[in-house]
C-alpha cells in the first residue's frame, strides 16, 4: 500500500480505539438496566422514566452539540461528551438508590449523544471523497467489537459473583465441579457497581487518548451559518436521507425487541433462540462492515444502501415463514451482512450530501428522526406481535423497501458520479 493511503488509516487508529473504549457498555446496557434498577428496589416505573429521560436528553444533546461541533470545537466537546459519560457511569457506580440513576442517565445520554456526534465528523475529516465507507464501516466495526467485550466482562462478572446466576448453573450436573471453585458471591448491587467501574474507567481511559493531537484532520471554518436547520433540511438529499433514517428506525424498532419472542414461539428454544437473534449478527458486525464499506467506496453509496436494504427488505419477509432455526441462523447473518452493507454508505454519503460546517448540525437531525420515530415504533411492534407474531416483521420488511426507494432516488453526491463516470 502506497504512504497516501497509510496515513488516512493512521489517523483513524485514535478515534477507532475511543469508539472501542466508550461502547463496551452498548451490548449489554439494556440486560443490566432492569437488573439494576431491580437491585436497587426501584420499580418498573422507574425503568420507564430512565429509558424516557435518556431519550429526551439524547435529543437535547444533539440539538445543541451538533450545531457546536460545526463551530469548529470538535475535539472539545468529545472530551467534554467523555466526561459526561465518564461522570455517569461513575454516579452508577457507587448509587446508593434507584434516584441516583436519574442524573448519572442524563449524564450518559448527553455523553453519548456528543461522542456520537464528535467521532462521526471526524471519520469524515479525515477520510478523502470516496474513502468513506470504508471509515464509517471501522467505526462501526470498533463498535461491535466493544459489544462483544462488554458483553463478556459482563458474563464474568455473573458467573463469578452472582449468587442467583450461580444457581442456574448447579443446575446442569457437569458444571458442578467448576462452580465450586468460582469465588464467593457479593451482593448484586455490589456486582453491578464494579461493573459500571469498568464501563468508566475505560471511558476515562478513551479521555485520555482524546488528549492526543490526529494528524490530518481539517479544521472548518467558523464562518456562520443563519439558520443552520432550515440550512441543511433545505437539501433534497438530506431530506431523502431523513426519510429513509425514519423508515430503517421504524423497520428494526417494531421488529428487534419481538425477535426473541418469534423464535421462542416458532421453535420453542429460548436459549438458542437468544443465540440465534444476537451472537450470530454480533460476529457478522464484527467482521464484515469495514470490508463492506470499502465496497460502498468502489460501487457508489447510493447503489450499496439500495442493495442492502433491498436484501433486507427479502429477508425480513422471509424470517417468520423460516422452517427451521438453522435457516433462520443464516438468514439473520445475511440481514446483518446486508445492514453492515447499507449502514456505512448512508453515513457516508451524509457526509458528503454537506459541506463540513454543516456536517455536525445534518448528524443531529439524523439521530433525531431515527429516535423519534422509534418512540413510535418500538410500542407499535409489540401491539402488532400480540395479534399476529408475523405482523412486526413485516411491517419491517415493508419499511425497509421504502428506504430502499428513497436512497435510490437520493441525489448523487461527487463520489458517486466520480463512481458513475469509472463505471462509463
Amino acid at each position: 500500500m502506497s504512504t497516501h493511503n497509510q496515513q488516512p488509516a493512521q489517523a483513524l487508529r485514535w478515534p477507532l480505539i475511543i469508539k472501542l473504549l466508550i461502547s463496551l457498555h452498548v451490548g449489554v446496557g439494556d440486560f443490566l438496566l432492569p437488573l439494576y434498577v431491580q437491585a436497587l428496589g426501584g420499580s418498573p416505573q422507574v425503568i420507564g422514566n430512565l429509558v424516557g429521560l435518556g431519550a429526551a436528553f439524547g435529543v437535547l444533546a444533539r440539538l445543541s452539540l451538533g450545531w457546536l461541533a460545526d463551530r469548529g470545537i470538535i475535539r472539545l466537546l468529545l472530551r467534554v461528551s467523555l466526561l459526561a459519560l465518564a461522570s455517569g457511569f461513575a454516579l452508577w457506580s457507587f448509587a446508593p438508590s434507584s434516584a441516583w440513576l436519574l442524573p448519572g442517565q442524563a449524564l450518559l445520554a448527553m455523553g453519548r449523544a456528543g461522542s456520537t456526534i464528535c467521532l462521526s465528523l471526524l471519520i469524515a475529516q479525515l477520510t478523502s471523497p470516496g474513502q468513506r465507507g470504508s471509515g464509517y464501516g471501522r467505526l462501526t466495526m470498533a463498535s461491535s467489537i466493544a459489544t462483544i467485550i462488554g458483553s463478556i466482562i459482563a458474563g464474568i462478572g455473573f458467573i463469578g459473583w452472582d449468587l442467583e446466576t450461580r444457581q442456574q448453573l448447579l443446575q446442569f450436573s457437569w458444571l458442578n465441579p467448576i462452580v465450586s471453585q468460582l469465588p464467593t458471591p457479593i451482593p448484586r448491587t455490589a456486582l453491578f457497581h464494579g461493573l459500571y467501574s469498568v464501563f468508566s474507567s475505560s471511558v476515562v481511559l478513551a479521555g485520555i487518548f482524546s488528549l492526543r493531537s490526529w494528524p490530518h484532520a481539517l479544521v472548518p471554518k467558523r464562518g456562520t451559518i443563519e439558520p443552520p436547520w432550515r440550512s441543511v433540511l433545505g437539501q433534497p438529499s438530506i431530506r431523502n436521507l431523513l426519510l429513509a433514517q425514519s423508515c430503517i428506525s421504524a423497520a428494526y424498532s417494531a421488529s428487534i425487541p419481538m425477535t426473541v419472542p418469534l423464535l421462542t414461539y416458532r421453535f420453542g428454544a429460548s436459549v438458542a433462540a437468544v443465540a440465534v437473534a444476537y451472537i450470530v449478527p454480533g460476529i457478522i458486525y464484527a467482521l464484515f462492515p469495514a470490508r463492506l464499506g470499502r465496497v460502498a467506496d468502489r460501487i457508489g453509496y447510493r447503489r450499496a444502501a439500495r442493495l442492502g436494504l433491498g436484501a433486507s427488505m427479502l429477508i425480513y419477509l422471509a424470517l417468520p415463514i423460516s422452517p427451521q432455526l438453522a435457516i433462520t441462523a443464516i438468514l439473520w447473518a445475511c440481514e446483518a451482512l446486508a445492514w453492515s452493507c447499507y449502514v456505512p454508505a448512508l453515513e457516508a454519503l451524509l457526509a458528503e450530501s454537506v459541506i463540513p460546517q454543516q456536517r455536525g448540525t445534518a448528524l443531529a437531525i439524523y439521530g433525531i428522526a431515527g429516535a423519534l420515530t422509534a418512540t413510535v415504533a418500538a410500542p407499535l411492534g409489540a401491539s402488532l406481535f400480540s395479534r399476529w407474531p408475523a405482523t412486526p416483521f413485516l411491517f419491517s420488511a415493508l419499511c425497509l423497501g421504502m428506504a430502499a426507494m428513497i436512497a435510490a432516488h437520493t441525489p448523487p453526491t461527487n463520489a458517486d458520479y466520480a463512481t458513475i463516470e469509472q463505471h462509463n
